[in-house]
């Protein structure tokens, strides 16, 4: 019965996160459930055998459920700013940094921008050719709103605060009247120097390589598939590849195994874990922290854990840890990222 704890703790966690996603649950009904709690473990100092360790796990599950609630609560009181949510629907003056690298899509370009002495983000939607990179300090004049729900082709509702909520963004800035750069170098400096890193590998790279393969290239390398263009994109849909040009485990991989067989020729094993975690996380800087590279980089992670103990790799034990994780960072991507969802649907089937 013991070794079922972590099950216990990850999925009465995430039942409470999503609980709380869906419904407002009131201060009365944690304090309900955490009677319930003392009640059980006074419940199970009187039975035998192997009940008391049935009656502990209930308990363990509804103080899981409740830290789940708790937490997704904060994640709800700290979505919103005082001071942004006054200026909801007006055009605005901000001072903001741009954390993340610049989104570039077909015809727009993403920028996700804190406003100074703020911490949520402001997702800015600009014109595609707008010369902004990671760490610029900008000046934004432009109407703030909150992101709402729309219906989608198929007719249904998509809802998209959650969907921006797991990207840490909770205000909208469409084409704002004047977007001007008044500073740079303001992002961290391992973040700016791998990113600058990735800017040379890509014009080194397109000197060599003719379009369209180019494109494709940085795509397997990079997961720049914005590159490819509508027609390509839509193609490799089609044919059902479009994965080969999306970052993934199998991407996280390749830098795992090329680090280890690098450093299998100087160091231990220890060494070779910590340049396989150093390798990840490099690897996951350089990408934009994209969300199925950090998934992967976190499982990847647990591999080599289990390698320095010497311990067996167990794949669903590994993949609710990663996604209890994850869920713990940013409760929002457990419900409206659908992503995630895929991912740890996909690898539980598996």
């Amino acid at each position: 019965m013991q070794r079922y704890g972590l099950y216990v703790v990850t999925l009465g966690f995430a039942s409470g996160v999503a609980l709380r996603s869906l419904f407002d649950i009131g201060s009365a009904v944690v304090i309900w459930l955490l009677g319930l709690v003392v009640v059980l473990l006074l419940l199970s100092s009187r039975l035998r055998a192997v009940t008391p360790y049935a009656v502990r796990y209930v308990a363990l599950a509804i103080v899981c459920v409740v830290v789940g609630v708790l937490r997704m609560d904060i994640a709800v009181a700290s979505s919103a700013s005082a001071a942004l949510e006054q200026l909801v629907g007006q055009v605005v003056t901000l001072e903001a940094v741009v954390v993340r690298e610049p989104d570039i899509r077909e015809r727009t370009q993403h920028l996700y921008v804190r406003p100074q002495n703020e911490s949520q983000l402001v997702l800015l939607i600009v014109d595609r050719y707008h010369p902004v990179t990671y760490g610029d300090s900008l000046r934004v004049v432009g109407r703030l709103e909150k992101p709402a729900s729309f219906t989608t082709e198929l007719g249904r509702t998509f809802n998209y605060p959650g969907y921006l909520q797991a990207r840490g963004v909770s205000y909208v800035v469409r084409y704002p009247n004047e977007l001007t750069v008044i500073g740079s170098g303001n992002g961290n400096v391992v973040v700016a120097n791998l990113l600058a890193f990735k800017t040379h590998f890509q014009t080194a790279l397109r000197s060599v390589v003719p379009s369209p393969s180019v494109q494709l290239a940085e795509g397997i390398l990079l997961g720049e598939k914005q590159g490819l263009g509508e027609r390509w994109e839509e193609l490799f849909r089609r044919t059902g590849v479009i994965h080969i040009v999306v970052l993934s485990g199998f991407n996280v991989m390749l830098v795992v195994h090329f680090m280890l067989f690098v450093l299998s020729y100087v160091v231990g094993v220890r060494g070779k874990v910590i340049g396989g975690l150093l390798g990840i996380t490099a690897f996951v800087l350089l990408v934009g922290f994209s969300p199925s590279v950090t998934r992967a980089g976190l499982m990847a992670g647990l591999v080599l854990l289990a390698m320095l103990l010497a311990r067996s790799y167990a794949i669903v034990r590994a993949l609710l840890l990663a996604g209890a994780v994850m869920v713990l960072v940013n409760p929002y991507v457990l419900l409206y990222d659908p992503g995630f969802l895929l991912w740890f649907m996909a690898s539980l089937g598996l």
